[in-house]
Protein backbone atom coordinates (compact mmCIF):
# COMPACT_ATOMS: atom_id res chain seq x y z
CA UNK A 1 0.00 0.00 0.00
CA UNK A 2 3.16 2.55 0.58
CA UNK A 3 4.41 1.93 -2.72
CA UNK A 4 1.50 2.48 -4.20
CA UNK A 5 0.45 5.51 -2.80
CA UNK A 6 3.96 7.06 -3.30
CA UNK A 7 4.27 6.07 -6.42
CA UNK A 8 0.89 7.47 -7.44
CA UNK A 9 1.94 10.69 -6.43
CA UNK A 10 5.31 10.81 -7.14
CA UNK A 11 3.87 10.16 -10.40
CA UNK A 12 1.48 13.20 -10.60
CA UNK A 13 4.04 15.53 -9.46
CA UNK A 14 7.39 14.56 -11.27
CA UNK A 15 5.08 14.86 -15.09
CA UNK A 16 4.17 18.06 -13.74
CA UNK A 17 7.60 19.57 -12.98
CA UNK A 18 8.91 17.68 -16.03
CA UNK A 19 8.34 20.98 -18.30
CA UNK A 20 9.92 23.05 -15.85
CA UNK A 21 13.12 21.36 -15.74
CA UNK A 22 15.31 19.12 -13.32
CA UNK A 23 13.72 17.70 -10.34
CA UNK A 24 14.77 15.99 -7.13
CA UNK A 25 12.63 14.24 -4.77
CA UNK A 26 12.81 15.59 -0.92
CA UNK A 27 10.48 13.41 1.23
CA UNK A 28 7.28 11.87 1.51
CA UNK A 29 4.64 10.77 4.37
CA UNK A 30 2.26 8.31 4.44
CA UNK A 31 -0.28 8.60 7.49
CA UNK A 32 -2.89 5.84 8.55
CA UNK A 33 -5.57 7.78 10.99
CA UNK A 34 -8.93 7.09 13.18
CA UNK A 35 -10.71 9.67 14.66
CA UNK A 36 -14.18 9.92 15.84
CA UNK A 37 -16.71 11.81 18.82
CA UNK A 38 -15.95 10.21 22.27
CA UNK A 39 -20.27 10.61 23.31
CA UNK A 40 -21.30 6.32 23.21
CA UNK A 41 -24.13 7.80 21.43
CA UNK A 42 -22.56 9.43 18.53
CA UNK A 43 -19.92 7.19 18.63
CA UNK A 44 -20.85 5.99 14.79
CA UNK A 45 -19.30 9.63 13.75
CA UNK A 46 -16.42 8.55 12.91
CA UNK A 47 -13.66 8.31 9.91
CA UNK A 48 -10.50 6.47 8.80
CA UNK A 49 -7.95 8.15 6.41
CA UNK A 50 -5.14 6.79 4.68
CA UNK A 51 -3.21 10.16 3.32
CA UNK A 52 0.49 9.94 1.16
CA UNK A 53 2.26 12.92 0.39
CA UNK A 54 5.65 13.71 -1.42
CA UNK A 55 7.47 16.75 -2.15
CA UNK A 56 9.81 17.39 -5.71
CA UNK A 57 12.34 20.58 -4.90
CA UNK A 58 13.77 22.05 -7.91
CA UNK A 59 15.77 24.30 -5.70
CA UNK A 60 16.83 25.28 -2.65
CA UNK A 61 13.90 27.90 -2.68
CA UNK A 62 11.15 26.18 -4.90
CA UNK A 63 9.38 23.12 -4.52
CA UNK A 64 5.83 21.11 -5.22
CA UNK A 65 4.23 18.95 -2.94
CA UNK A 66 0.89 17.02 -3.71
CA UNK A 67 -1.18 14.58 -1.47
CA UNK A 68 -3.73 11.66 -2.30
CA UNK A 69 -6.01 11.14 0.46
CA UNK A 70 -8.96 8.38 0.71
CA UNK A 71 -11.40 8.44 3.77
CA UNK A 72 -14.63 6.52 5.10
CA UNK A 73 -16.89 7.88 6.90
CA UNK A 74 -18.51 6.01 9.89
CA UNK A 75 -21.75 7.63 10.14
CA UNK A 76 -22.79 7.58 6.28
CA UNK A 77 -20.85 4.99 5.24
CA UNK A 78 -19.52 7.19 2.29
CA UNK A 79 -15.99 7.22 0.82
CA UNK A 80 -13.91 10.22 -0.10
CA UNK A 81 -11.05 11.32 -2.03
CA UNK A 82 -8.88 14.47 -1.67
CA UNK A 83 -6.74 15.51 -3.76
CA UNK A 84 -4.05 18.82 -3.13
CA UNK A 85 -1.44 20.67 -4.68
CA UNK A 86 0.85 23.04 -3.37
CA UNK A 87 3.61 25.69 -4.68
CA UNK A 88 6.40 26.14 -1.99
CA UNK A 89 8.71 28.98 -1.53
CA UNK A 90 11.76 27.95 1.29
CA UNK A 91 12.32 32.28 2.54
CA UNK A 92 15.00 30.46 5.00
CA UNK A 93 15.58 26.61 6.21
CA UNK A 94 13.81 27.53 9.14
CA UNK A 95 10.28 29.46 6.99
CA UNK A 96 8.28 28.63 4.26
CA UNK A 97 5.26 29.79 2.09
CA UNK A 98 2.87 28.19 0.23
CA UNK A 99 -0.17 28.40 -2.12
CA UNK A 100 -2.37 25.21 -2.26
CA UNK A 101 -5.07 24.30 -4.38
CA UNK A 102 -7.21 21.06 -3.90
CA UNK A 103 -10.47 18.97 -4.45
CA UNK A 104 -12.45 16.57 -1.76
CA UNK A 105 -15.03 14.21 -3.74
CA UNK A 106 -18.09 12.41 -1.80
CA UNK A 107 -20.01 9.63 -3.60
CA UNK A 108 -19.48 11.77 -7.09
CA UNK A 109 -20.09 14.98 -5.04
CA UNK A 110 -17.03 17.67 -5.47
CA UNK A 111 -15.88 20.90 -3.43
CA UNK A 112 -13.05 23.06 -4.77
CA UNK A 113 -10.43 25.08 -2.02
CA UNK A 114 -7.26 27.47 -2.76
CA UNK A 115 -5.32 29.47 -0.11
CA UNK A 116 -2.12 30.56 1.15
CA UNK A 117 -0.10 28.54 3.98
CA UNK A 118 3.03 29.46 6.09
CA UNK A 119 5.16 27.68 8.13
CA UNK A 120 8.02 28.48 10.84
CA UNK A 121 10.44 26.42 13.35
CA UNK A 122 12.33 28.18 15.74
CA UNK A 123 14.15 26.13 18.40
CA UNK A 124 12.26 23.51 19.84
CA UNK A 125 8.87 25.42 18.85
CA UNK A 126 7.38 24.54 15.23
CA UNK A 127 3.94 25.57 13.52
CA UNK A 128 2.12 26.40 10.66
CA UNK A 129 -0.69 28.62 9.53
CA UNK A 130 -3.48 28.37 6.29
CA UNK A 131 -6.47 30.38 5.16
CA UNK A 132 -8.35 29.17 2.37
CA UNK A 133 -11.79 29.68 0.21
CA UNK A 134 -13.70 26.75 -0.90
CA UNK A 135 -16.38 26.31 -3.62
CA UNK A 136 -19.34 23.67 -3.78
CA UNK A 137 -21.40 24.44 -6.80
CA UNK A 138 -23.37 27.46 -5.53
CA UNK A 139 -22.09 27.87 -2.39
CA UNK A 140 -18.86 28.87 -0.96
CA UNK A 141 -17.15 29.99 1.73
CA UNK A 142 -13.86 29.74 4.06
CA UNK A 143 -11.31 27.78 5.78
CA UNK A 144 -8.41 28.64 8.29
CA UNK A 145 -6.51 27.22 10.71
CA UNK A 146 -2.94 27.12 13.05
CA UNK A 147 -0.84 24.00 14.42
CA UNK A 148 2.04 24.75 16.67
CA UNK A 149 4.51 21.87 18.14
CA UNK A 150 7.01 21.84 20.95
CA UNK A 151 9.97 19.29 20.87
CA UNK A 152 10.22 17.59 23.84
CA UNK A 153 13.16 15.65 22.90
CA UNK A 154 14.00 14.18 19.65
CA UNK A 155 11.26 11.15 20.56
CA UNK A 156 8.54 13.46 20.61
CA UNK A 157 6.25 16.29 20.74
CA UNK A 158 3.53 18.30 22.39
CA UNK A 159 1.35 20.89 20.46
CA UNK A 160 -2.22 22.39 19.83
CA UNK A 161 -4.41 22.81 16.80
CA UNK A 162 -7.22 24.99 15.43
CA UNK A 163 -9.43 24.80 12.78
CA UNK A 164 -12.83 26.08 11.34
CA UNK A 165 -14.91 25.87 7.87
CA UNK A 166 -17.89 28.01 7.76
CA UNK A 167 -18.98 27.34 4.11
CA UNK A 168 -23.02 29.24 4.10
CA UNK A 169 -24.38 27.60 7.02
CA UNK A 170 -22.23 24.49 7.49
CA UNK A 171 -19.86 25.80 10.33
CA UNK A 172 -17.47 23.42 12.16
CA UNK A 173 -14.59 24.20 14.08
CA UNK A 174 -12.70 22.37 16.52
CA UNK A 175 -9.87 22.60 18.86
CA UNK A 176 -7.24 19.91 20.05
CA UNK A 177 -4.57 18.91 21.93
CA UNK A 178 -2.11 16.87 20.33
CA UNK A 179 0.99 14.44 20.83
CA UNK A 180 3.86 12.46 18.76
CA UNK A 181 5.90 10.01 19.38
CA UNK A 182 8.62 8.85 17.70
CA UNK A 183 10.41 5.49 18.72
CA UNK A 184 12.33 5.17 15.64
CA UNK A 185 13.64 7.56 13.24
CA UNK A 186 11.00 7.79 10.18
CA UNK A 187 8.08 6.44 12.23
CA UNK A 188 5.84 8.10 14.40
CA UNK A 189 2.24 7.66 16.64
CA UNK A 190 0.24 10.93 17.24
CA UNK A 191 -2.80 11.10 19.62
CA UNK A 192 -5.24 13.65 20.00
CA UNK A 193 -7.99 14.97 21.91
CA UNK A 194 -10.28 18.17 21.79
CA UNK A 195 -13.68 19.40 21.35
CA UNK A 196 -15.57 19.72 18.17
CA UNK A 197 -18.26 22.61 17.41
CA UNK A 198 -21.14 21.70 15.00
CA UNK A 199 -24.19 23.79 13.65
CA UNK A 200 -26.38 21.15 14.84
CA UNK A 201 -24.92 19.14 17.48
CA UNK A 202 -22.98 22.08 19.81
CA UNK A 203 -20.00 21.06 21.32
CA UNK A 204 -18.50 17.33 20.94
CA UNK A 205 -15.56 16.23 22.37
CA UNK A 206 -13.56 13.59 19.92
CA UNK A 207 -10.29 12.09 20.05
CA UNK A 208 -7.91 10.69 16.79
CA UNK A 209 -4.86 8.23 17.35
CA UNK A 210 -2.86 7.69 13.96
CA UNK A 211 0.56 6.39 12.33
CA UNK A 212 2.92 8.08 10.25
CA UNK A 213 6.13 7.02 8.22
CA UNK A 214 8.45 9.15 7.01
CA UNK A 215 10.99 8.89 4.15
CA UNK A 216 13.36 11.13 1.78
CA UNK A 217 16.26 13.65 2.61
CA UNK A 218 13.64 15.93 4.52
CA UNK A 219 11.80 13.42 6.56
CA UNK A 220 8.66 14.10 5.71
CA UNK A 221 6.91 17.10 3.99
CA UNK A 222 7.00 20.85 4.34
CA UNK A 223 3.59 20.89 5.03
CA UNK A 224 0.71 18.80 6.15
CA UNK A 225 -2.14 17.78 3.75
CA UNK A 226 -5.00 20.25 3.44
CA UNK A 227 -8.49 19.09 3.18
CA UNK A 228 -12.17 19.95 3.92
CA UNK A 229 -12.66 16.62 5.60
CA UNK A 230 -9.28 16.87 8.01
CA UNK A 231 -11.75 19.40 9.51
CA UNK A 232 -14.39 17.32 10.74
CA UNK A 233 -13.29 14.58 13.46
CA UNK A 234 -15.98 12.37 11.91
CA UNK A 235 -19.22 11.64 9.98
Amino acid sequence: MKNTFVSIISACVISAASAAGAAEFVGGTISLSYSGLADSDLNEINKTSLNGRVQVGFSREFSIQAGLGQTWLGLSDFDSTSLDLHGIYHLSESSSVGAFFGRDEIEGYGANFAGLEAGHKVGQFGGEAYIAHAKDGDSSGNLYGIRAAYDLSDYGNIGARFDQIDIEGFDVSRLSLTGEFKPTPGFSLTAEVGSAKFDSLGSEMFVGVGLNVHFGANNGTTFDKRSLLDILPGL
